[in-house]
């Protein structure tokens, strides 16, 4: 299957970067290259998370990350790609506006 990424999961993944090198130069292109080991994992793997709501929920391996998806034919699509510190509430009122 193919990972097919929305606009908005393309933002946060950019912004968590951002956080990251904010905190440590280099921590963000460590986490991108996280993210994207575990889209490769997803890719092989779809449709066995558990759903919370209407999308299934992947967390990543590395960072303390949801990976929040639908699958659509023969296509996975990242819906949005959240921290698990955020609050649950903020967590699904976000998934509620995609």
């Amino acid at each position: 299957m193919r990972v097919r990424l929305r606009p908005e999961a393309r933002i946060d993944i950019f912004k968590a970067s951002c956080f990251y090198d904010e905190k440590s130069p280099g921590w963000g292109d460590k986490f991108i290259e996280s993210i994207f080991d575990d889209f490769d994992r997803l890719s092989r793997m779809a449709g066995v998370h558990s759903k919370r709501g209407r999308y299934y929920r992947m967390y990543s391996e590395k960072f303390p990350f949801a990976i929040c998806y639908d699958i659509d034919g023969m296509d996975i699509v990242v819906i949005a790609v959240l921290s698990c510190r955020m609050s649950p509430s903020m967590i699904d009122s976000t998934l509620d506006q995609r």
